[in-house]
């Protein structure tokens, strides 16, 4: 099981180079980039103009030491790296449960960035 993942995360940088060539590929590398952009943005616009509070108390208290842009654009990071993860090419059933994992995290991240910005309309 350790070196599928090894594996893959050694594959993940040809992933991304390839991207174009897979649909599967594509589409995961969509979903998380408009995740990433929604979700982040959303959240420090509606923070900043003081419409919504992070309901997160573990978030919360990452954004009372780094403030809500640090905090967001280091919770991107680590979403770009999951992408980039599953973006490696998996090679076994253990390999392949993490990237359909990453890919459901990548959904809902989506999803809590589509919430966010039809709350940021209901709220404006």
């Amino acid at each position: 099981m350790r070196s599928e993942l090894i594996d893959l995360a050694r594959t993940a940088p040809g992933g991304l180079a390839v991207a174009h060539r897979s649909a599967l590929r594509t589409l995961l590398l969509l979903v998380w980039t408009l995740a990433i952009v929604l979700d982040g943005y959303t959240t420090v616009a509606m923070m900043g103009a003081g419409i919504s509070e992070e309901a997160n108390p573990v978030a919360a208290a990452a954004m009372s030491v780094i403030g809500v842009l640090g905090y967001t654009m280091a919770a991107s990071l680590l979403s770009a790296a999951l992408c980039l993860l599953a973006l490696g090419r998996p090679t076994g059933l253990y390999s392949w449960t993490v990237v359909a994992t990453i890919a459901l995290v990548g959904c809902a991240k989506l999803a809590q960035g589509a919430a966010n910005a039809l709350l940021w309309v209901q709220l404006t």
